[in-house]
């Protein structure tokens, strides 16, 4: 059986597939979960997105307004989202991702909230022309007590 964060993530890469340009055809050739490497760009269909699972913490006390519920852990985790590709505009690509993944800020019933938390466009200089970009999210999500 799956965790309640491997659904969020799970949710979250299902997400970023069905996203749509204004002619109907998808923006990633590839979206992949990724444990700590980044990708071979080499190899890479692109425009592509890696969703990389980060740091997660247990909430002790009340924390930004997440309000203890008797029997259930408070959990706040953090996913990057690291885009790229050959001549995209970066910012046209924050948008498309920032506005499908704020459509559903409870990811299929598995978290309380989603919020963009940071960006950084950057360059590839070592491949031409290529755009990229990292986007962070912060997410909320309460568990039975003592469970994942």
């Amino acid at each position: 059986m799956a965790s309640n964060r491997q659904n969020i993530i799970e949710d979250i890469k299902t997400t970023l597939e069905a996203i749509v340009d204004g002619s109907g055809d998808s923006i990633f050739q590839q979206v992949k979960i990724k444990k700590l490497e980044m990708p071979d760009l080499d190899v890479v269909c692109q425009p592509a997105a890696f969703i990389f699972p980060a740091e997660e913490n247990l909430l002790i006390n009340e924390t930004d307004g997440d309000r203890p519920q008797l029997g259930k852990d408070n959990w706040h985790f953090y996913v990057d989202i690291v885009f790229f590709g050959k001549n995209i505009d970066a910012e046209d690509y924050l948008k498309y991702i920032h506005d499908a993944l704020e459509v559903d800020p409870r990811r299929g019933g598995y978290a309380e909230i989603t919020k963009r938390f940071s960006y950084s466009p950057f360059s590839i200089e070592v491949i031409p022309d290529t755009m990229a970009g990292m986007i962070t999210f912060k997410i909320f999500h309460r568990t039975k007590y003592k469970d994942m």
